[in-house]
This record gives C-alpha cells, sequence and structure tokens, in this order.
C-alpha cells in the first residue's frame, strides 16, 4: 500500500507506505523546498483533551439528572448531537441529528456539546482541519404522573 500527496507545484508532500516486513505504516512528510519534515502528522483524529475515557466523564458529569418524562416508571430517551470540532479545536455548529422525542432532553444533550471545552484538533497532512462528530447520548427519564388522570 503507498499513498502520495503533492504540493500544488508537483513537489511531494507527503508519502505513506506499508514495508513488506511490518505491519506498521511508514509516514515522511516534506516542506515545499523537498526537505523532510521532522515529526510529520499525516491524520490524527480530533481529541477531547484527556481521551475518550475523559469525554465520557465530562458527559455523566454535566448532563441533567433531574428530567422528566409522561407517564409511570423510567423512561429511556436516546438523542444524537453532531458538531464540528473546528482547527482551534472549538466546537461550533452544533445542532440535534436524531430528536429523543423530548424537547427538555434535546436542549440538555445540546447544551452539554455547545459548553465542552476545546478538544486537540484533527490534524491531515501535517495541517489542523474541522472534524465532524455524532454524540449519543441516552437518559434515564423519572416518569411523572398525568395531570389528567391524577395517577
Amino acid at each position: 500500500l503507498y499513498e502520495y500527496h503533492y504540493y500544488s507545484n508537483g513537489q511531494l508532500a507527503a508519502h505513506y507506505y506499508i514495508p513488506g516486513d511490518k505491519n506498521d505504516g511508514v509516514v515522511e512528510g516534506f516542506d515545499e523546498d523537498g526537505k523532510k519534515i521532522k515529526n510529520y502528522v499525516y491524520e490524527k483524529e480530533a481529541e477531547f483533551k484527556g481521551g475518550a475515557k475523559a469525554w465520557q466523564q465530562y458527559i455523566q458529569k454535566n448532563v441533567s439528572k433531574d428530567l422528566k418524562g409522561k407517564g409511570e416508571g423510567s423512561i429511556t430517551a436516546e438523542v444524537q448531537v453532531q458538531f464540528i470540532v473546528n482547527t482551534n479545536g472549538d466546537v461550533s455548529v452544533a445542532k440535534v441529528s436524531k430528536s429523543s422525542g423530548y424537547p427538555q432532553v434535546d436542549k440538555d444533550a445540546l447544551r452539554v456539546i455547545k459548553e465542552c471545552p476545546a478538544w486537540s484538533s484533527a490534524i491531515q497532512f501535517n495541517k489542523p482541519v474541522n472534524a465532524y462528530r455524532i454524540q449519543p447520548f441516552v437518559y434515564q427519564l423519572e416518569g411523572e404522573k398525568t395531570k389528567e388522570t391524577g395517577k
């Protein structure tokens, strides 16, 4: 497997290959003069500072835990929020991509995403790029008795 990327002037910008005797790929990047760039990053995903575990802890700590659902018993409400981690690591363009059917749940999940701290931005060909994310949320709502029936 070989991949090559070039500058607009035709100069090799980067190449990626897997040597025949190894499992790990080799990445080399070059500036526009053809000089090798030390610590070149071919591709790196956006990451919440502290990693996936810290992201889950942030979500669990910040979601509202006192939201109510209609009816009795426990109700599961699932919502998905899509957002962009921009080149500065900030979250932008957050919106509900799949509603739970409970406006207060959707609003809360959106709030958690919009208020999150900065991430480490994604990198492609040694430059920061926007990264698109979808975050699912699962809420356990306590049912409230309906006013109409008095139950």
